[in-house]
């Protein structure tokens, strides 16, 4: 805090934006500053955190500091409005489709990725006991894990305890470039997540030309039709099993894949920033 409080004296900053309310938000809130304060709620901090016990009361202290909120994804905007939040603007999550670039063929063996946080809201259990049933009727199946967090050692023990170590990776957390690099080898992105916004490993997987298997939650509601892959029910291993088999056997078209990712582009969201910033310095 003292680091951004003595930052924004020095350069008296138009505008301040914090990434996610908790805590960037809060942290901006309490600067002295002139400056526009703008937040932006990205997922978790909405549908999951807000929800914790005296949190409401210090979203809407956040809310009642700033001078406006952006959010990523349409049905965030109804909980940002019970807490107070103000000026409210939907933009959505930006991706930089040059590095993800569009990869035209789709490779003939069942690799898969899961990209994120290695932790529960993740589905990381659904993931892998669907994993381990895919081999049954996929047994070269591979599944690249991408990520850290609090599930690791778990993972790690399951891959063990189950002798997979042939089957599934795990790889740590990596760069974009790496990323893009491994979705490029891939034939699709699994996600069975408990809540969500809408991530970017999805859009990065999409930019790609990579079909997705994910749970119907968020933003991922409206996302993912049939050009892109399928959505099953949250928590259900049977249906995320049949769902990865059943998209490895789908003919998909990655340019239709890629194409459904253009308003996402970082240049044209940027735009959308700068329009917001405007509004709101023009507002006060």
């Amino acid at each position: 805090y003292r680091r951004i409080r003595t930052l924004s004296r020095l350069n008296k900053y138009d505008v301040i934006h914090g990434f996610f309310i908790v805590p960037a938000g809060l942290l901006v809130s309490a600067l002295s500053a002139k400056s526009i304060k703008i937040v932006s709620a990205l997922g978790s901090d909405v549908h999951t955190v807000s929800h914790k016990p005296f949190m409401g009361v210090l979203y809407r202290y956040i809310f009642n500091h700033t001078n406006g909120v952006m959010y990523n994804t349409p049905f965030m905007k109804k909980r940002l409005v019970q807490l107070g939040a103000q000026c409210l603007e939907y933009i959505p999550t930006p991706i930089n489709r040059r590095i993800f670039r569009l990869s035209s063929v789709l490779p003939k063996t069942p690799t898969f990725v899961f990209v994120g946080r290695l932790t529960k809201a993740k589905g990381i259990e659904i993931l892998l006991k669907a994993f381990t049933k895919v081999l049954i009727t996929l047994p070269d199946a591979k599944l690249t894990i991408i990520g850290d967090g609090p599930e690791k050692n778990d993972i790690m023990k399951y891959i063990s305890d189950n002798n997979l170590h042939r089957s599934i990776q795990l790889t740590g957390t990596l760069s974009g470039v790496e990323i893009s690099s491994i979705l490029r080898k891939s034939y699709g992105l699994l996600l069975p997540s408990f809540k969500e916004g809408t991530p970017a490993s999805v859009l990065e997987a999409m930019s790609v030309g990579r079909p997705v298997v994910a749970t119907r939650v968020g933003g991922l509601k409206s996302l993912i039709d049939s050009d892109v892959g399928y959505l099953t029910d949250i928590g259900r291993v049977d249906q995320f099993t049949n769902a990865i088999v059943s998209v490895y056997k789908t003919n998909y078209s990655p340019s239709k894949i890629h194409n459904k990712t253009e308003r996402f582009d970082s240049k044209i969201i940027a735009k959308q920033y700068f329009q917001y910033y405007q509004k709101i310095i023009k507002k006060n």
